[in-house]
């Protein structure tokens, strides 16, 4: 019994005898080969399951120490360099013996490049930096073209990401401090801009612009906070003016007007907080006229 508060001391562990180790279990198969120094694990370990090899290992004074592998059914599933216990160097993981990631590390740090792969194919490549992701990840598609490129640096998003299909560039986000920040830009097939997207800090900020195939511009938008906030601008390819509106946190709000084609106004309707507060007024050369659902139809 504990006396005056203090736990009973715990008996401490035999050492095993120095020497060469072959376990059997209960069936006579193989269990474990390997050689006990100084009452610690030294050199090449060998254990099994059901009597099947799951792990082969170099030790050096009970820890890990150079090259380990694990198996399973035969085959090789991890193959890993550790020094003083600890990963370092490549790091491998197989899966029906082709490899699916490959790594690299320094004192149980990511070090270096890391790769992944999908029957035989790369699908990522990435750099890591004493434990961060650090430069250039790149994706890949089934037919090993580039699908997209983000910078990193120490873990964080800093710089372009770029979109692809196909070789053709799709989308480029600006990212600063792990957010958007800056322009999202997307492309039409023949490469040209169709939509501009400004951000702040991972959210939609300032006048978005978006485009028709040929390049001309035919809308803009405001943005705050995430949120439609200002004028919004419908025009044609040729500058024209088609439709004027304003929004408040993603809701009609104010006047929205309409042109003709000549840049005169055709329709306005007032809203507040996205509902309609009064009827469509027609522009006539008389004035403005109510429109009915029923007349518009």
């Amino acid at each position: 019994m504990a006396e005056n508060g203090d736990l009973p001391k715990k008996k401490a562990k035999p050492r095993p005898p120095d020497g060469i180790y072959q376990e059997r279990d209960d069936e006579g198969r193989p269990k474990a080969e390997y050689t006990i120094a100084d009452g610690k694990l030294d050199g090449v370990a060998q254990f099994y399951t059901d009597g099947e090899l799951s792990q082969w290992g170099n030790f050096r004074a009970g820890k890990l120490h150079g090259e380990n592998r694990f198996y399973s059914d035969g085959e090789i599933v991890q193959l890993s360099n550790h020094r003083d216990g600890k990963l370092h160097g490549e790091y491998i993981e197989y899966s029906q013996g082709r490899p699916t990631a490959r790594h690299h590390f320094n004192n149980g740090v990511l070090n270096g490049p890391s790769e992944f792969y999908s029957d035989g194919r790369m699908t990522q490549r990435s750099i890591y930096v004493n434990g961060y992701l650090d430069g250039e990840t790149v994706f890949f598609d089934d037919d090993g073209e580039v699908q997209q490129t983000v910078v990193f640096v120490r873990g964080r998003k800093e710089g372009l990401c770029v979109f692809y299909d196909k070789g053709k560039r799709l989308m480029e986000v600006e990212f600063r401090s792990d957010l958007e920040n800056g322009w999202l830009t997307t492309y039409t097939p023949i490469g040209k801009p169709m939509a501009k997207i400004p951000y702040k800090d991972g959210k939609k900020h300032g006048e978005a612009r978006y485009f028709d195939l040929e390049g001309h511009l035919v809308k803009r938008e405001t943005f705050a906070g995430g949120k439609l906030n200002g004028p919004a601008v419908e025009m044609l390819p040729n500058g024209t003016v088609l439709k004027e509106s304003r929004y408040r946190d993603d809701k009609l709000h104010g006047w929205s007007v309409e042109y003709n084609h000549k840049s005169k106004e055709a329709f306005r309707q007032e809203f507040r907080d996205g509902e309609p507060i009064g009827p469509k007024l027609e522009k006539t050369r008389f004035g403005r006229r109510e429109i009915d659902e029923e007349s518009e139809e």
